[in-house]
């Protein structure tokens, strides 16, 4: 028995380091970004909103994940699996990050490794907002389904507006 709670309590305190952790890490990766983003020819208006724009889609993926995921457990709440819901809001965030760069590579934009960081970032932050709730009787899945959808928004708009100006400039450069 001892061996059991012993394990517990190792398991609650990396759980508490890696909260207190994760805010380093977001503002490491958003330093790391900018840098990178400032190396491109963006307009510093340009530069803003793309980081912006990906942070916001970092953000989506990851509550927007971490909602679904929560509901495919169904009578349980984050106490029961602490680390499990970050998780899944930074690897969903990481993993659009890398989708998005990847098919900009394939002629739809300009790939930008700071634009990938810059998604992650948002999914640092849903992981740290979603490791806050640590503690509720309640399940978040609501919440976050309902905040990552908000979020996804404008980031949906401006992608819908990138695709109608790719979309224009190819018409132009085959002419009439």
């Amino acid at each position: 028995m001892r061996l059991a709670e012993d394990g517990v309590m190792t398991y609650h305190r990396l759980t508490r380091r890696m909260k207190t952790n994760s805010f380093p890490l977001f503002i490491s990766l958003m330093l790391a970004s900018t840098v990178a983003l400032a190396q491109t020819t963006m307009t510093p208006e340009e530069m803003r909103t793309h980081a912006a724009l990906h942070l916001l889609a970092g953000m989506a993926a990851g509550l927007l994940s971490a909602g679904v995921a929560d509901s495919a457990v169904p009578g349980r709440t984050i106490s029961d699996y602490p680390l499990l819901l970050p998780a899944i809001a930074v690897s969903s965030a990481t993993t659009a990050g890398i989708a998005k760069e990847t098919l900009d590579s394939t002629g739809f934009g300009v790939p930008l490794f700071a634009e990938a960081m810059f998604t992650t970032g948002g999914g640092v932050l849903a992981g740290a907002m979603i490791g806050c709730l640590e503690g509720a009787r309640i399940s978040p899945r609501v919440p976050l389904v309902a905040v990552g959808t908000i979020l996804a928004i404008p980031v949906m708009i401006a992608f819908v507006q990138e695709v109608e100006w790719n979309a224009h400039q190819a018409r132009k450069r085959r002419g009439p």
